[in-house]
């Protein structure tokens, strides 16, 4: 509870495209690659709109409410920091 990340400054300027910001997150986290399975899982949940909608955890009291790049960047950061190619370092 409490951590934030500035995801703005890990991805810069990112397109609206899921694909760009999935792959800047492959690289700034993973800094290889990943397989196209989890590339495909990752922006599958993006697409199912898992991390776009919705209150992500419980916000302290007078915090900021995330941006929807936010939730989504952290989102799929999850994903890759739990996928089989983080694992495996």
């Amino acid at each position: 509870a409490g951590v934030q990340t500035d995801w703005a400054r890990v991805l810069g300027e990112v397109e609206d495209s899921a694909t760009v910001k999935e792959e800047k997150l492959e690289r700034a986290l993973l800094g290889q690659p990943v397989s196209e399975r989890t590339r495909a899982t990752v922006l599958a949940q993006f697409a199912n709109q898992t991390f776009s909608t919705g209150p992500v955890g419980a916000l302290k009291a007078g915090a900021p409410a995330p941006s929807a790049m936010d939730r989504e960047a952290a989102g799929m950061a999850g994903l890759l920091l739990g996928s089989p190619e983080f694992q495996r370092r």
